[in-house]
């Protein structure tokens, strides 16, 4: 599986909807990593290390071409306050190698409309 990829952020309005398209590739950080046979893990947390606020099960789009799609729904933010929180996603294989292949920062921002 691929090397970690790091500096991942994004932000979102808290109580929108968001599809996070995450590409993987191999340790050389040039070549698609085939993902057939694997499964995503997404978290989203106060910090590294912290217990998960979030768990989402990630789609694996295109596996033969390393994409993996996290969506998320307004229910999945509403009730988080705003500000700033740590996401990873995990993939593990079919000979069940657990790899955290991408980590960065999630912004949390305030919505005004109703």
């Amino acid at each position: 599986m691929g090397a970690t990829v790091k500096n991942q952020n994004f932000s979102i309005q808290v109580g929108d909807n968001l599809d996070l398209l995450i590409i993987v590739r191999d340790a050389d950080g040039c070549d698609l990593t085939d993902l057939t046979g694997s499964t995503a893990l997404w978290v989203l947390a106060e910090k590294p290390g912290c217990t998960p606020l979030l768990s989402k099960t990630g789609t694996l789009t295109s596996a033969i071409n390393g994409e993996v799609t996290v969506s998320l729904v307004p229910a999945d933010t509403a009730d988080l306050p705003c500000g700033s929180y740590h996401h990873e996603l995990q993939m593990t294989d079919g000979l069940s190698k657990v790899t955290t292949v991408m980590t960065g920062h999630a912004r949390l921002i305030g919505d005004s409309a109703p």
